[in-house]
């Protein structure tokens, strides 16, 4: 039953109807031949929601971006009965002047506040710890 709610919202979100800047989009090039760099191509993906199940991980390029973005979810969320665990919420930020800072966003109509993560710090994402910073030393969590 997830899958039908949320394959809309993330068509939608995902889609070429929102802004460029409010999307993260990357450009990653694919080598066909390794001794012929003229048959590389380049490839862009933009992304701005994933999810699986339950688990909802948001990419924004601005905090400005990510409240607009979860203000458009706000109505899905409410549409499907969706109650959103601001508890679970972590914000990480590639931004270092960022991190560990405090800051607001808006989470289904509401105001909250929370704290963004350290440079050292890492958020559980599908059993996998992530760090903005890509800081690759080793996180064990008792």
């Amino acid at each position: 039953m997830w899958i039908i709610y949320y394959d809309s919202l993330f068509a939608y979100i995902n889609s070429t109807s929102i802004p460029l800047e409010d999307r993260l989009t990357i450009i990653v090039h694919k080598k066909k031949n390794i001794w012929d760099a003229i048959t590389d191509r380049s490839i862009k993906y933009s992304l701005s929601v994933q999810g699986y199940l339950d688990d909802t991980t948001w990419v924004t390029p601005s905090f400005q971006a990510l409240n607009h973005l979860l203000s458009m979810a706000k109505d899905f969320y409410k549409m499907a009965n969706i109650r959103i665990n601001k508890d679970k919420y972590r914000i990480l930020t590639n931004n270092s002047s960022l991190a560990n800072k405090p800051v607001q966003i808006q989470i289904q109509g509401e105001i909250w506040n929370t704290t963004t993560l350290g440079r050292n710090d890492c958020a559980r994402i599908l059993e996998i710890y992530v760090n903005a910073f890509n800081n690759t030393r080793s996180h064990i969590k008792s």
